[in-house]
């Protein structure tokens, strides 16, 4: 394997001290004490990773080097050094494109440990791609790498597969995926729905999917009954020879926090031959650039424009905590784009929880334009909105369900999400 050569960049000497001496002897280290020089030196030669300070003094800063970077290679890594103790100034950082950042003081190990990761990310990106924007766990940051990894593993194999993840976080559609990418594709893959299990149901279900995937959410909500009759099934399994694949093989989930929630020790241990941990939204900020853009990319476009978002909405999506993960940055992302109608994405399109002005007490060119009457309607109405979708994330897309936690009758609360351009089935499970 080839040397790494690595370029630290920092207006401090004591920094550059520091990464000559923690990193391992077969790496070269480079030093620039300014942006100007990094620059040059990227200019005409080619590093492993580049490591910057964020704010130097000069004409180019951080952000100024990762530009360079990015516009020259995409091979080379960037991390980012922070002196700010600010998660969302590094976060601001990344949409440009960094592998990582370092809030310091940084332990020295944490340092090496980050160089080493993206190093070792750059070598493998061409085997699992976190650009692919039509594999389901799309993205760079480490976790969902991670998970992008088990996912494969479980495609390749025919094991049990038990999925964790929040509500939000696609867990249905990593289920779809393995069974599509996996040597079952050309069988059924049966969805068993928890909320209307019963002992009758799982062995109908478990029959149809004979040979190919059966998928069951929530699995720890199952009935007792459902839950004993499942591990009972799974060790009859277990001990008969299925090598052909003629039984069907059981993808589970749950967004509870392990595999023995709900009682269900002997069934989650049976369950988990292979778990995959699906990350939440607010602890992978540094993917949200990639995956708005990958969503808008997907949606119409009215008259043949093409969908853009400003960096201080996006800016407003880094620092959100996104309760409702990827389910809900797409269901904002489809919202705002029917408010902006063909401009691009600013904070005045965005829920006032993002960022959005209107409801806030910082008024905007836009909403100083507005007469009183017509600021108190646009509040209104992006209050509405934001309160069906927040019904509809709740309910998973069940009109019934959500019609019920609003008080209004199913007919009315059709006519609200209607008339505010929302589609209830953007928020079913085949999301999460």
């Amino acid at each position: 394997m080839k040397r790494a050569r690595v370029l630290v960049v920092d207006d401090k000497g004591s920094f550059l001290a520091l990464f000559r001496r923690i990193l391992p002897a077969d790496t070269e280290v480079v030093c620039a004490s300014d942006g100007a020089r990094a620059i040059e030196l990227l200019a005409t030669q080619r590093f492993d990773v580049v490591v910057t300070d964020v704010r130097m003094p000069g004409g180019a800063d951080g952000i100024e080097v990762l530009k360079k970077v990015r516009s020259g290679s995409d091979d080379t890594a960037v991390i980012l050094m922070t002196a700010y103790g600010s998660i969302a100034e590094a976060v601001r950082a990344m949409k440009y494109g960094a592998d990582d950042y370092l809030t310091k003081p940084f332990d020295p190990d944490d340092a090496v440990a980050a160089i080493e990761r993206a190093i070792e990310r750059r070598r493998t990106r061409g085997v699992a791609s976190g650009a692919d924007a039509s594999h389901p766990l799309f993205g760079d940051s480490q976790r969902i790498v991670n998970a992008r990894e088990l996912v494969g593993r479980a495609a390749r194999s025919d094991d049990n597969v038990f999925i964790h993840g929040e509500t939000g976080t696609g867990k249905h559609v990593v289920a779809s995926w393995i069974h599509q990418e996996g040597r079952r594709r050309e069988r059924p893959f049966v969805v068993h729905l928890t909320r209307s299990s019963s002992e009758s149901r799982l062995e109908a279900d478990l029959e149809r999917a004979a040979g190919g995937s059966l998928y069951i959410d929530e699995v720890f909500e199952l009935p007792g009954a459902v839950q004993a009759g499942l591990s009972h099934w799974l060790e009859q399994r277990a001990r008969k020879d299925d090598s052909l694949g003629s039984s069907a093989r059981i993808i589970a989930s749950s967004s509870t926090g392990s595999a023995e929630a709900g009682g269900g020790a002997e069934l989650g241990r049976q369950l988990a031959r292979i778990r995959v941990d699906l990350p939440a939204l607010r602890v992978r900020p540094q993917d949200i650039p990639a995956l708005a853009a990958a969503f808008l990319g997907r949606m119409p476009h009215a008259e043949g424009a093409a969908h853009s978002i400003s960096g201080e909405a996006l800016d407003a999506f880094c620092a959100y905590e996104w309760p409702g993960n990827i389910r809900q940055l797409e269901a904002v992302l489809l919202g705002a784009v029917s408010i902006a109608v063909g401009a691009p994405i600013s904070v005045e399109h965005l829920p006032a929880a993002i960022g959005g002005r209107l409801l806030t007490g910082e008024p905007s060119p836009a909403a100083t334009s507005l007469t009183y009457r017509e600021v108190l309607a646009a509040g209104r109405e992006r209050t509405t909105r934001d309160y069906l979708v927040a019904l509809l994330t709740a309910a998973g897309g069940n009109v019934t369900n959500a019609a019920e936690r609003a008080g209004v009758e199913r007919e009315t609360f059709h006519r609200l999400i209607k008339r505010h351009g929302i589609r209830a089935e953007d928020f079913r499970t085949r999301s999460g």
